[in-house]
């Protein structure tokens, strides 16, 4: 599986004393076999937080289904999350995150 992390800072441009409407700082892990990628986000000032956000198959982007939750791929995407820090692991479904 090939992993891939890249740092992002989202945020408004600061004010004349330099602070910022909104700030936003976070990590964000692709993991990658095959067809099969999966999305997943950590924000710097939750670290022990991790949400997948979306995966694809094939060229298809979708929500994580909890069928996707049981393979070995999923599990090790997990594991490295947990490598990282993130104690609580959610994934972003229809009806909002839930834990996985």
């Amino acid at each position: 599986m090939e992993i891939v992390k890249t740092h992002h800072i989202d945020a408004s441009e600061p004010d004349a004393n330099g602070w910022h409407d909104y700030y936003y700082e976070y990590d964000i892990y692709a993991f990658s076999e095959g067809e099969v990628s999966y999305v997943a986000r950590r924000y710097s000032d939750e670290p022990e937080h991790a949400h997948f956000l979306k995966m694809r198959t094939g060229r298809a982007w979708r929500l994580p289904q909890p069928s996707d939750f049981n393979t070995a791929m999923f599990a090790e995407a997990t594991a490295c999350l947990r490598q990282e820090g993130a104690k609580q692991i959610q994934v972003l479904g229809k009806q909002g995150y839930f834990p996985v």
